[in-house]
């Protein structure tokens, strides 16, 4: 089986469609066993926005031995988890948000009995960035996956994953336009208006859940150094709420917990186009950002994110820096390092593992 972007789909009419593809509702679209054709092609060219998917699993001849690791969380505890995170956002309460833990612990659950060391995200997580809902989904299944790689215990885990899934539930005291995924920000108020959402979110919660997990709602937009997160262009702070007491972290300041949901939040949101993101980043360009910003925005974090989560998804097209093409067949000890199969030149068919091949370097076929 190999996993194809829509978008490259011409390239496979003919395959059959090895797993179902579904909508942002949840009903599927395709079926498996659906042969490929040029009129099913354009269909999900056109309701690509429809997806909850923007990738498609499919048979090929030569990716049987392909690792797809794309069943640890099923999509229907994906779809059952995030309409409870939208019925919570929507309206706080206290059974609903039992509702999402109940949902979360399961998510938590799911990863703690996989013996994966490292993710892909392409099937791990939903599609649609404008849909609140679903970004915080895939925070808390991001979140949860670095939380355990750092080694938090079971009690631990459940407040980080709950503290993430809720992170931006303030949102909903905040101007509507500012979640449009189509609105530009370009005055400084548009900027201060969002950056409200942390403290309104803070203070829906306060008496309601536990103390690291509204930490998080609370701080997961709080920059390791404060005053570099200066925009002198919009006369603001990015780092927000930029001054916190002690009566509000309950003592306590930034620590690794909310390191990780701050980097989880900001690498889905670039790699899945939320609003506030003029286009979606790829994976790789993503961490690139991320590593570069550790120590200035994210923390220890980031490190939890390119160590354990790869921008190579198994099943995917790679192209090589000698030109031939390749697809990922397992991953290694390294994100970056995976096994390939070589799918072009005099070696086609050999299987390689860049961890031997230090002067190979890769990048996803566009």
């Amino acid at each position: 089986m190999r996993i194809v972007r829509i978008s490259d789909l011409d390239n496979y009419i003919g395959k059959e469609v090895a797993k179902p593809l579904r909508l942002k509702d949840g009903r599927i679209y395709v079926n498996s066993n659906i042969r490929i054709t040029k009129g099913s092609v354009n269909a999900l060219q056109r309701n690509i926005d429809n997806l909850a998917h923007r990738f498609i699993t499919i048979h090929t001849d030569d990716s049987e031995d392909i690792d797809l690791y794309d069943d640890i969380i099923s999509d229907e505890l994906k779809f059952e988890a995030k309409d409870k995170i939208e019925a919570t956002l929507k309206q706080f309460s206290s059974r609903r948000t039992e509702r999402v833990k109940k949902m979360t612990n399961e998510i938590i659950n799911n990863l703690y009995s996989n013996p994966n060391t490292i993710f892909g995200t392409n099937m791990l997580f939903l599609a649609g960035g404008e849909d609140h809902a679903v970004h915080c989904l895939n925070v808390a299944i991001l979140s949860a996956i670095m939380a355990i790689k750092a080694g938090y215990n079971k009690n631990e885990l459940e407040k980080i994953v709950l503290g993430a899934a809720l992170h931006d539930i303030g949102m909903a005291k905040i101007d509507k336009r500012l979640l449009d995924i189509n609105y530009t920000y370009n005055k400084k108020e548009d900027y201060l208006e969002m950056q409200k959402h942390p403290l309104e979110g803070y203070n829906l919660v306060k008496n309601k859940i536990n103390v690291l997990s509204k930490r998080i709602i609370l701080m997961h937009h709080v920059w390791e150094d404060f005053n570099a997160s200066y925009d002198s262009g919009m006369d603001t702070y990015m780092s927000y709420p930029h001054k916190l007491n002690n009566t509000l972290l309950d003592g306590q300041y930034k620590d690794l917990s909310i390191s990780i949901v701050q980097t989880a939040d900001v690498f889905e949101a670039m790699t899945n186009k939320e609003a506030g993101y003029k286009s979606a980043k790829s994976k790789a360009e993503a961490m690139e950002y991320i590593r570069s910003m550790k120590f200035v925005q994210f923390g220890a974090g980031a490190d939890y994110l390119v160590n354990y989560i790869t921008p190579y998804d198994t099943g995917t097209e790679v192209i090589l820096n000698n030109r031939e093409k390749a697809v990922v067949m397992r991953y290694t000890n390294l994100p970056q390092r995976p096994i390939l199969k070589l799918l072009t030149g005099d070696d086609k068919g050999e299987i390689i593992n860049l961890m031997d091949k230090k002067f190979l370097t890769l990048k996803i076929m566009s």
